[in-house]
């Protein structure tokens, strides 16, 4: 990936402040996804590991991260970025979609 333009710089602080935004709303988890910086590598967990495994520490997704997932949750003052890669993106979106719908956001 290129160096970011001033325009993506726009275009990524923009959305950050809309999901920043939305996050005001109780009960809402915003998510706004921007381009991943050069370098930046993917820290989703692709292990397949049992759901018992309450040790494993995974070190993430070897490949380089294509975008950042940022979430903002209502009544946090916390925002979680998480770099993903391509192959991972989708999985985290339906990770954190199903989520939300069975309301561990809160």
């Amino acid at each position: 990936m290129s160096t970011r333009t001033p325009l993506d710089v726009f275009l990524s602080d923009q959305a950050l402040a809309e999901a920043r935004e939305q996050a005001k709303i109780p009960g809402t988890l915003a998510i706004a996804i921007t381009p991943a910086a050069p370098g930046t590598q993917c820290s989703w967990c692709d292990c397949d590991i049992a759901l018992n495994e309450t040790e494993h520490r995974c070190k993430g997704c070897p490949n380089p991260a294509a975008v950042i997932m940022h979430q903002f949750r209502h009544g946090s003052p916390v925002r979680v970025d998480v770099p993903l890669c391509t192959g991972c993106h989708p999985d985290a979106a339906r990770f954190v979609l199903a989520l939300a719908q069975a309301g561990g956001t809160r």
